[in-house]
């Protein structure tokens, strides 16, 4: 049981830290997809860094007027807040 629980914490770490590397050597609107990526990869573990990404990913899709990415982030906010039963 502790190797399963070890290793599935390994690749989520892994996908993290990729998707990371992947943040720093991309444009800027491929960067926004990025860390809604990243926000979504957090969404069930740790709410706040999933707000965290989302807003990173907000200010660049406003920045690059990527709408789409705008309204994802906005929505993977709400979903955060909700799993942490704080509805703004």
């Amino acid at each position: 049981m502790f190797s399963v629980c070890f290793s599935q914490q390994l690749f989520g770490q892994n996908t993290a830290d990729s998707l990371r590397l992947l943040i720093k050597n991309n444009g800027e609107q491929r960067k926004g997809e990025l860390n809604l990526e990243l926000a979504n990869h957090f969404l069930s573990e740790n709410p706040d860094s999933t707000i965290y990404y989302a807003n990173v990913a907000q200010t660049i899709g406003k920045k690059t007027s990527d709408h789409v990415s705008v309204i994802r982030s906005y929505s993977m906010i709400g979903e955060a807040y909700q799993r942490q039963n704080k509805i703004k």
